[in-house]
Order: C-alpha cells, then structure tokens, then sequence
C-alpha cells in the first residue's frame, strides 16, 4: 500500500483504523507482519464518473 499511495505506514495505519472504526470494512491489523486481513466490505455504488476517477488514479 505504501507503493500505492506513497504514504508512510504510520499514515496507512491510521486510516485503516479509521476505516475500521466507522465499518467501511471488517477484519484485523497485524503490525508485527504489517499485514491487514479483512473479512467484510461495505457495499458501495458508484457513478461513472466515479468509477473512471478510480481508474485513472489506479493507472498513474
């Protein structure tokens, strides 16, 4: 993730808690392995042009 998004794993961290905390996702954090396990997404629906924001995102 941080190749991704060219954050620190300090700063992904948080964020996944963040999203764990407010259950935009299901699952666990291991720090040791700086692994993240998840076990349930919440359902969103996209527009088009939401959809194609993602991909050029994605794409750079």
């Amino acid at each position: 993730m941080t190749k991704c998004t060219g954050l620190s794993h300090e700063n992904i961290e948080c964020i996944l808690m963040k999203c764990l905390s407010i259950h935009l996702f299901e699952g666990k954090i291991d720090q040791v392995d700086r692994t993240i396990y998840v076990s349930s997404v919440q359902p969103r629906v996209l527009g088009i042009n939401q959809i194609q924001s993602l991909r050029d995102q994605l794409d750079k």
